[in-house]
């Protein structure tokens, strides 16, 4: 990897390499070589190996001199190793390493999960509240509205009660008044022959006919005495 053809056999390996069958073509290829002078590592700089590192499907890796070295193959690759070692260790890193770098990712996860299982059980818990709040501003508010129509209802059905008794006591005292049991109790009396009809006048009374006289409280059997005139109406003595 120095020399006037380095560039060129350089570009000829990542070719061949880019070249094999799927089923033998590697994982990642890495390019480099270790530190030396700046003539040395002139081949990484080259136009035609940035443009192989480019255009290759398999995934490159360049690794080129000590640490403070820079290449234009290091620009164009995949990843930049600082050296071969270091390229190297980035392919197959320490197994304990990875392990404990596992762990600490798996520690994070799990304290950011919980982290976000808390944040999101205290939203719910808040919406929660809100919600019952909420729930229960409107059954309160249902609650009041129905508390005011049952008042409504009550005191309209009282007025109609009074407005209704009011009428029926109106309606009672007109019947009371036009009733004979109130004629009767001012004194008068009702004469009625044998089969219940009303006697009007003095032809229904004949000399000894038999009657009964309707009061407030009962009634009379009574007879005619004599006979009756248009100005005086005799009556029996009860007998």
């Amino acid at each position: 990897v120095q020399g006037d053809e380095a560039a060129k056999q350089i570009v000829r390996g990542i070719e061949r390499l880019d070249r094999l069958p799927s089923d033998r073509t590697p994982d990642l290829l890495i390019v480099g070589r270790g530190g030396g002078s700046v003539q040395d590592l002139q081949p990484f700089n080259e136009e035609i190996v940035a443009r192989a590192i480019f255009a290759s499907r398999i995934p490159v890796i360049s690794a080129v001199g000590h640490e403070t070295d820079t290449s234009i193959a290091d620009l164009v690759a995949d990843l930049r190793a600082a050296t071969p070692s270091a390229a190297a260790e980035a392919v197959a890193p320490d197994g304990d390493a990875l392990a404990a770098r596992l762990a600490a990712l798996r520690q994070r996860l799990g304290r950011g999960l919980a982290g976000q299982a808390r944040t999101r059980r205290w939203r719910l818990d808040r919406a929660r509240e809100n919600l019952s709040a909420g729930a229960r501003r409107v059954l309160d508010a249902r609650g009041r509205r129905m508390q005011r129509a049952r008042l409504g209802m009550s005191q309209a059905m009282q007025g109609r009660i009074l407005r209704e008794g009011a009428r029926l006591k109106g309606a009672a005292a007109a019947m009371e008044a036009l009733s004979p049991l109130s004629t009767l109790a001012r004194g008068y009396a009702v004469p009625l022959d044998e089969d219940g009809r009303l006697m009007r006048g003095i032809r229904d009374f004949a000399p000894a006919e038999r009657f009964r006289l309707r009061v407030v409280d009962g009634s009379v059997p009574c007879s005619v005495a004599g006979e009756p005139a248009a100005d005086e109406v005799g009556v029996g003595d009860g007998s």
